[in-house]
């Protein structure tokens, strides 16, 4: 809301406040003398100035000062001084009005407690509202904070993986020009087509799942370029992927862990790969074979691994569920997602 609909919207209610008793008393009840009309304007202004001598002057001392004693006697201590400003107004305009209040009991002492507590309300709820809206200011700012704080830790994990990824698959492209082997344009094809992936279609928070597979199956190939065993990886899922989206290179970390880490020399499967999509739920289970305990110890602690894992509690906050575990020499990494993820947006839009 824009200060000037916020200013218009003060005058409005406080020009009715003043002037709503002055039209009734000239409608319904015409025998109102003069000084009771003035008497009610001045009232009602004064309980405007109440209202923004709270606001403006004892509030913002009040949020700045934490102990709660000194509020409550200099909240008191500005209460007070209104109320003697309020009386010591009457009595400049008595002369004004052919002293009516020497008429009237507005100056004995049960009406001027009773109007001062009416005072000290109106400060009261002046205070509550500065209070209010200081608290949901601060707490917008501080979401803005997090949610740029987490814009940047996102890019800049997404920035470790690709780094980590090319290195590895060139590795592997200069091990088979090294060979002079005929896979290679295959290979430089294929890699070709994951950095087009990488810097065109992971710049998204979040990207269709059967690009993510298509992107995981095209690294897939490149890694079986570098084993004998034709069945050496098993990748199948099971359920509808059509409409499921996912963030850009999840999944891929933990693929990525388990060929840089696992045992090669297997007769079966030595990365397997299973993916389920379920109505509400997405699980993900990689496994493969380990030479020695300190080879798993290296793979619990990879680069990628702790990326995946941080973005997984920023994404999917209490909504997702990391098993991994270790028997004899099967390393199993299971990732169960019960939500969609969470849209972290840039605090400029």
């Amino acid at each position: 809301m824009s200060k000037r609909i916020q200013i218009g919207l003060h005058i409005g209610f406080w020009l009715f406040i003043v002037g709503f008793p002055l039209l009734v008393q000239a409608l319904y009840a015409p025998e109102i003398t003069k000084p009771w009309r003035i008497h009610s304007i001045y009232h009602t202004s004064f309980t405007m100035v109440s209202f923004y001598f709270s606001f403006f002057l004892l509030s913002p001392y009040i949020l700045k000062n934490k102990a709660l004693l000194t509020n409550i006697f200099f909240f008191l201590g500005g209460a007070t001084l209104m109320m003697i400003m309020k009386v010591s107004g009457f009595h400049i305009l008595n002369p004004m009005l052919d002293n009516f209040y020497d008429q009237t009991k507005l100056l004995k002492l049960p009406y001027v407690i009773g109007d001062g507590v009416n005072n000290t309300v109106i400060m009261g709820v002046a205070v509550l509202i500065r209070v209010t809206q200081n608290y949901y200011k601060e707490k917008a700012q501080k979401n803005e904070m997090l949610a740029q704080q987490q814009h940047t830790e996102l890019a800049l994990l997404k920035a470790q993986i690709n780094p980590h990824f090319f290195i590895n698959t060139l590795n592997n492209i200069y091990s088979l020009v090294y060979k002079k082997s005929d896979d290679a344009p295959a290979a430089l094809l294929k890699l070709s087509e994951i950095m087009r992936y990488m810097l065109y279609e992971s710049k998204t928070d979040t990207v269709p799942l059967e690009k993510e597979l298509l992107h995981l199956e095209n690294y897939l190939e490149l890694e079986k370029l570098r084993v004998t065993n034709p069945h050496f990886v098993s990748f199948k899922t099971k359920g509808d992927i059509n409409g499921r989206m996912v963030p850009p290179l999840l999944l891929l970390s933990f693929v990525e862990n388990a060929f840089k880490h696992g045992k090669r020399q297997v007769d079966g499967p030595g990365v397997i790969i299973r993916l389920r999509c379920g109505m509400d739920d997405l699980e993900f289970t990689v496994i493969n074979y380990t030479l020695d305990s300190q080879q798993v110890n290296k793979q619990n602690e990879g680069i990628g691994l702790q990326n995946v894992m941080r973005r997984l509690e920023l994404l999917y906050p209490d909504c997702h569920e990391l098993e991994i575990t270790h028997i004899k020499n099967q390393y199993k990494v299971s990732l169960l997602l019960t939500c969609e993820p969470q849209k972290i947006e840039d605090s400029e839009n």
